[in-house]
């Protein structure tokens, strides 16, 4: 019985992902996604190391990504200081409405969040009365 051999194929060169050697000059759809998660990481207040930890790429690379951005006036970019705060409360916002539709209750969602009870019951108050 054969069995079918599974062909060596060499990972991509570098100059692959290049929007250099493109023909319209847009970058590879790795990048483009690679970029899009690294400025919106970004704009959740995240550090520029954080964030290339996580992508696993240069932090070099990221601070092009954040200059490109600029440059283009993406407003995940241009973050200004003193905004982490509001960022994470927003965010916080947003999860206890997930998981509230989720079904779980202002407990399980303080423990979840690492929060006090009832600011999750303030802020599904909130949510409630804004509908």
């Amino acid at each position: 019985m054969k069995q079918a051999l599974r062909q060596y194929r060499p990972a991509l060169p570098f100059y692959h992902y290049s929007s250099r050697n493109k023909k319209d000059g847009h970058p590879h759809p790795v990048v483009y996604h690679r970029r899009d998660r690294a400025l919106t990481m970004f704009w959740e207040q995240r550090t520029v190391e954080e964030i290339a930890v996580t992508l696993d790429v240069s932090i070099d690379t990221i601070r092009s990504y954040i200059r490109d951005g600029r440059r283009k006036g993406d407003e995940r970019a241009m973050r200004r200081t003193g905004q982490k705060r509001i960022v994470e409360a927003q965010v916080r916002r947003r999860q206890i409405c997930e998981l509230s539709g989720f079904g779980f209750t202002a407990a399980e969602i303080a423990d979840r969040l690492n929060c006090h009870p009832r600011l999750v019951q303030m802020r599904l108050k909130e949510a409630c009365d804004g509908r």
